[in-house]
């Protein structure tokens, strides 16, 4: 190699593999090139080698992209001595150097390749996973920002800006005291105060949602997601990373849902106080009118004609089903206005209030009642017991054939108590699971089941004023089981 030279005052490099000597003058003269196919050294029976200095041998040597020479000098005592052998001996010691040399960087050289194999793959799959990600960043258009804290520095994209109508370049630099002159003044000390309960180490995410000015003027809403990425050896919050979204239509439409809950919260109310009032108003004229029924049917039954008979024998029953229809739509609206606050309440007690009050119909038809061990929870007692009652009786009035078996259970699921009322009834078909719960549906006519088809709406509103959900388990001619849940207390 040109660019390596020799020592010994070698004013040129050898360009030539193979024996060099070098003259007294400095200059190197090829002996023997290799492969060597003449004599390697010439020398006098004396054994000295004359009007030289030193002897070279010299090898290419080529790695990682470069040439280089290994040169191999045998020492002048070795030379003198051993004139003969001396230039054998370097070209030996070099061959087997370069041997060497050559097998050790052929495995560096392919534990290179293969190395700079797997950066190249590794920065390629990198590149596809920013670029992924730079898709999702800008189809989702959300901002992202990295906060230098020290420094008070931010680097955000231009979606950051773009969400308050300005580009990037309009408002660098930017710096978390640039970015909180766009926050809403109510919204900046919780803005605040979320921020250093993150850096604290408080929170171990940052998450606010606050509003920003925009560059018309109006105000949209954001939500800022970050985490702190780095902190000192004393624990000090060095760099937080974050993203920042658009979330101004979520919210309106979040307030358009509340204002729409508040105003059928309130239409339900004044519906439920229109029907308790109305109920509550008719039921006086309405047993007046029942009365003077009655009475007509006792003193005139028999002295008029069949027809008047079966005329006043309507009026009465029309005037008593009207008021045991007023009564259940009483007791309906009771629930949500006249309900009790909520109490640990025993739901043993609560099944047994509910036997004691169905004892006649029990007792008549023969019923059998099992239930276990039932839980404590949080309720109203009044409501829980008539939840009971209505299932119960329910399942004694849609009794079939054999003497009616009524099973009631409860089980812990996570969070809450699943009660269940089973019983060998009649069945319903699944077409009517839902029908069943609906005011004033029957499944039967009048003839068949006497009722209002209110009972299970009055269980389903109580279920539901307990945070719970009621359903039926169901087929014709084998039984049902009404499930529901209630919030189990100190769960």
């Amino acid at each position: 190699n040109k660019n390596i030279a020799l020592s010994s005052g070698m004013r040129q490099p050898p360009v030539v593999m193979g024996l060099y000597q070098v003259t007294a003058a400095g200059m190197p003269q090829l002996l023997a090139a290799l492969p060597l196919t003449a004599q390697l050294n010439p020398v006098s029976p004396a054994g000295s080698v004359a009007g030289f200095d030193a002897l070279y041998a010299v090898f290419p040597l080529f790695a990682f992209g470069r040439a280089y020479a290994l040169i191999v000098q045998p020492s002048p005592l070795f030379l003198g001595e051993n004139p003969v052998w001396a230039g054998w001996f370097a070209v030996l010691a070099g061959l087997l150097v370069t041997a060497v040399l050559s097998v050790f960087i052929g495995v560096l050289n392919n534990r290179r390749v293969y190395l700079e194999r797997q950066v190249r793959a590794r920065t390629a799959e990198l590149q596809e996973h920013r670029q992924q990600m730079e898709d999702v960043i800008v189809g989702t258009h959300i901002g992202t920002w990295q906060w230098e804290i020290p420094t008070d520095k931010v680097i955000a994209n231009e979606c950051w800006t773009e969400i308050i109508g300005y580009s990037l370049k309009e408002v660098m630099p930017l710096s978390l005291k640039s970015a909180k002159e766009f926050v809403h003044p109510e919204d900046l000390p919780r803005l605040e105060q979320v921020l250093d309960a993150t850096l604290q180490g408080q929170m171990p995410l940052y998450d606010c949602e606050y509003r920003m000015r925009r560059r018309d003027g109006y105000w949209v809403w954001v939500q800022d997601l970050g985490r702190v990425m780095q902190r000192s050896a004393e624990g000090e919050p060095l760099r937080m990373s974050g993203t920042h979204a658009d979330i101004t239509e979520r919210k309106e439409s979040e307030r358009v849902l509340k204002e729409t809950m508040a105003e059928l919260k309130r239409s339900n109310s004044e519906l439920e106080n229109f029907a308790y009032v109305a109920s509550h108003d008719l039921q006086e004229p309405l047993r007046m009118v029942v009365s003077y029924l009655q009475l007509i049917e006792r003193r005139y039954t028999g002295r008029l004609d069949s027809d008047a008979d079966e005329f006043i024998g309507f009026a009465v029953d029309g005037a008593q089903r009207m008021q045991t229809l007023i009564n259940d739509l009483l007791a309906y609206s009771r629930v949500g206005t006249k309900g009790k606050p909520f109490a640990p309440t025993n739901c043993d007690e609560a099944v047994q209030r509910a036997l004691a009050n169905l004892q006649m119909i029990i007792a008549e038809t023969g019923a059998q009642i099992d239930y276990g061990l039932l839980p404590t929870v949080f309720a109203d007692s009044s409501q829980l017991t008539q939840l009971f009652q209505n299932l119960v009786g329910n399942a004694l009035k849609y009794r079939g054939s054999e003497t009616p078996r009524i099973a009631i259970g409860a089980e812990l699921r996570e969070k809450e108590w699943l009660f269940s009322v089973e019983d060998n009834g009649i069945g319903i078909e699944p077409r009517y699971f839902e029908r069943i719960f609906v005011i004033f549906q029957r499944l039967h006519n009048r003839s068949e089941h006497k009722g209002t088809g209110i009972g299970l709406a009055v269980c389903k509103k109580i279920v539901e004023r307990h945070g719970g959900i009621i359903w039926v388990s169901s087929e014709p001619g084998t039984g049902s089981t009404f499930y529901f849940t209630i919030p189990a207390a100190g769960v």
